[in-house]
């Protein structure tokens, strides 16, 4: 009977210690768990998070697709590469590039596209940057930017807003692009080392000021789809010989040509009905004109040009100039008391001064 009861109890501890084995385990279990969880929960830190970069930080865009890449005002270097991606994600925008006044050349990645209102305005240093893939530039993404030298835009871009090129003085060479629809205003103000520009068919609007002071420009070929110039366009680009006007244009406005000093002629289509006030002012050189609409009004003081003789070929008859020449408002500055005008019939007419004619056989 004892040994019974010895046995029953040696059997009991087994079993107890095999109840607190099991215990144990599943505490241990529990914790492991809960270890588990709580790391998971916790922010993890990709290996491309890790790689830092000496000359940017990058903020993660809206779309929690993307970054933004801002320079840092600790930068010193003066050729600056932007990588494509971080994180994983591709690299769609930048900020903090105005205003800089050590960096001298920018590469851009292929994935930004868009560069935002005054990108890199007032970063007097810069001299190149590759606008490849830009297809969008905000209004005075390279104002004020003394050392930039030469661009070539992308041919997709449409609109070159207002004051994007505004006061860029190294500006030598631009190549504008083949999709170009509109120049915005100041969009080239005061460049003044800027030679020669090709503007593309399709181009339909050049807005106020857009190439004034423009003083080293040698030609102003205007393609025939365009059919908006506005005030002061072209003012004081005094280098230029030669102008071309569109046949879509309607009109000149006022100051377009004003000190223009050497272009030498200038033919007026039959679409411009109007030249407005003082648009071709102290042109000084020029010697001819052709207007080939016979109902073409005059604003004031258009061709004051120092009493230098002036040929003006006109399309109508003498009778048709004369009527025109009575509503002419001052477009004869007193000054410009020397001109003749040759009229369709071999018919002439010489200006005496304050708008009186004489006629004279051609």
């Amino acid at each position: 009977m004892k040994k019974r009861l010895v046995n029953i109890k040696k059997i009991g501890c087994v079993f107890t210690l095999i109840f607190s084995l099991f215990s144990l385990f599943s505490c241990i279990t529990e914790e492991d768990s809960s270890e588990s969880i709580l790391e998971s929960s916790l922010p993890t830190s990709s290996s491309s998070e890790k790689k830092t970069y000496k000359d940017f930080t990058f903020k993660l865009n809206e779309d929690q697709k993307s970054y933004k890449v801002i320079l840092k005002p600790t930068s010193e270097e003066e050729n600056l590469i932007i990588p494509s991606e971080y994180d994983g994600l591709p690299v769609t925008s930048l900020g903090g590039f105005n205003d800089n006044y050590t960096f001298k050349s920018i590469e851009l990645p292929s994935t930004i596209t868009s560069l935002p209102s005054g990108a890199f305005g007032g970063s007097m240093m810069l001299e190149t940057i590759n606008l490849d893939y830009v297809t969008s530039l905000g209004s005075g993404a390279f104002s004020n930017c003394d050392s930039l030298k030469s661009v070539v835009l992308n041919d997709q871009l449409e609109v070159i807003e207002d004051r994007t090129f505004y006061h860029c003085i190294s500006l030598t060479e631009v190549k504008l692009p083949m999709n170009l629809k509109s120049i915005g205003k100041s969009a080239f103000y005061d460049c003044r080392k800027l030679e020669n520009i090709i503007f593309p068919d399709g181009l339909t609007t050049i807005k106020e000021q857009a190439f004034e002071l423009c003083t080293s420009l040698k030609a102003i070929n205007l393609v025939d789809t365009l059919t908006f110039l506005g005030d002061y366009a072209f003012y004081y680009c005094s280098s230029a010989r030669t102008l071309t006007l569109s046949s879509s244009l309607n009109e000149i406005p006022n100051f377009c040509f004003q000190n223009c000093k050497n272009i030498v002629d200038v033919e007026f289509p039959e679409s411009i009905k109007k030249l407005k006030y003082y648009s071709f002012e102290n042109c000084i050189n020029l010697s001819s004109i052709t207007i080939h609409a016979k109902d073409i009004h005059f604003g004031g003081h258009i061709f004051s040009k120092d009493k230098n003789l002036l040929n003006v070929y006109y399309s109508g008859t003498k009778e048709e100039f004369l009527e025109a020449a009575s509503h002419f408002d001052g477009a004869w500055y007193i000054e410009t008391s020397m001109f003749n005008v040759l009229c369709n019939n071999d018919e002439g007419l010489i200006h005496k001064g304050n708008g009186q004619f004489d006629s004279f056989d051609a």
